[in-house]
């Protein structure tokens, strides 16, 4: 038998106004939780709703003692609920589902399964949209705006490549600058515009503006090098992680 065959599954669900779709989403996650064969808990992280799906999930409670409720004190967003609800979740494996039942809850045994294989980590890729699963009930509490702001500030939490940009732009810029710069001296002063090219002082101008940009430029993205080792240092992410160790 599988070492993991008995561990605490943990399914760890935000919700924010789900009210509506929460009972049939819940009804089709209990089918499947139970068919595993393996003690489980689902907790519900309200995310500050302002219906009546804290009340809703209580009365859920009634029925399982395997739900638990987490309630936020007002709305925090998705991910700050699905942080909190993995700290207070005592599963060895936790699994994140959508509360509005658009992920497949008929997946999670080949997610078990894959675990069960020695997997520390599983992860569903939605390859075809059309294909998913639709809401229960309800709309998107998420809009564009929304949706857009998650995206910047998850590319600039992860990788502080965005801090970089504006000095490989500066190198760039420089060097086109100073080419053509040299290029114009050369043919204008050395060689007296034997190609007629006829810059003006204007022109000439213009390029050496060109250049000093790009230094600015390049100066930015040298500050940015060290903000980026700040950026780094405040996650005070650890040096390396033991996954496992022969020692007492």
């Amino acid at each position: 038998m599988d070492q993991r065959s008995n561990n605490l599954i943990s399914f760890v669900v935000p919700v924010h106004n789900e009210s509506l779709g929460l009972e049939a989403f819940n009804a089709s996650l209990i089918d499947i939780a139970s068919g595993l064969g393996r003690p489980f808990e689902v907790l519900y992280v309200d995310d500050g709703s302002t219906d009546d799906t804290a009340n809703l999930v209580r009365s859920l409670q009634s029925n399982k003692s395997d739900i638990k409720l987490v309630k936020l004190s007002r709305n925090f967003g998705k991910e700050a609920a699905l942080t909190a609800g993995i700290a207070e979740a005592k599963g060895e494996a936790i699994i994140t589902l959508d509360g509005d039942g658009q992920h497949p809850v008929g997946r999670i045994p080949d997610f078990i399964d894959e675990w069960n294989k020695g997997a520390q980590v599983v992860v569903g890729i939605r390859s075809n949209p059309s294909g998913k699963e639709e809401r229960h009930a309800g709309e998107a509490s998420y809009s564009t705006r929304q949706l857009l702001k998650l995206g910047i500030n998850r590319l600039v939490s992860s990788s502080p490549r965005p801090l970089y940009m504006f000095g490989y732009l500066g190198i760039l810029i420089s060097a086109f600058s100073f080419i053509l710069g040299a290029a114009i001296v050369i043919e204008q002063l050395v060689l007296e515009d034997p190609l007629g090219w006829d810059f003006t002082g204007t022109a000439m101008l213009g390029v050496l503006i060109l250049f000093l940009v790009g230094i600015v430029l390049m100066s930015q993205g040298i500050l940015s090098l060290y903000i980026s080792h700040i950026h780094t240092q405040s996650k005070q992410r650890p040096l390396y992680i033991i996954d496992d160790t022969d020692s007492e």
